[in-house]
């Protein structure tokens, strides 16, 4: 009886091992990906930066990777257009910060 519980017992550790090892290199394998990806673009510590918490979604995924930065670059423009907005209506801005706000904004 107690050979059987340490050998079900080791049965468990071991699968566990298995499992979460395997997790860690496809995770690694996944990042990895994205980081090679990000290399061919012109900001590429910020690229892997920002899509490197999306990993397990992308995976590997060439469509998802693409369709992911998409997303994040919309939603960080939207983001970053608001801020300007709120930004330009403080009192005190001058008529060139002004005028140099809504030229920004029209690039965003």
């Amino acid at each position: 009886m107690e050979n059987q519980t340490i050998a079900t017992t080791t049965l468990i550790v071991l699968t566990l091992v298995i499992y979460s090892g395997g997790a860690a290199a496809a995770g690694d394998t996944n990042t990895q990906f994205i980081r090679t990806s990000c290399s061919a673009t012109a900001y590429p510590t910020l690229c892997y930066s920002s899509l490197s918490s999306h990993a397990t979604a992308i995976q590997q995924n060439p469509k998802i990777l693409a369709h992911t930065a998409l997303i994040v670059t919309l939603n960080t423009a939207r983001s970053t257009s608001a801020d300007m907005v709120r930004i330009s209506r403080r009192a005190g801005l001058s008529a060139l910060e002004t005028g140099a706000m809504r030229d920004l904004l029209g690039f965003i």
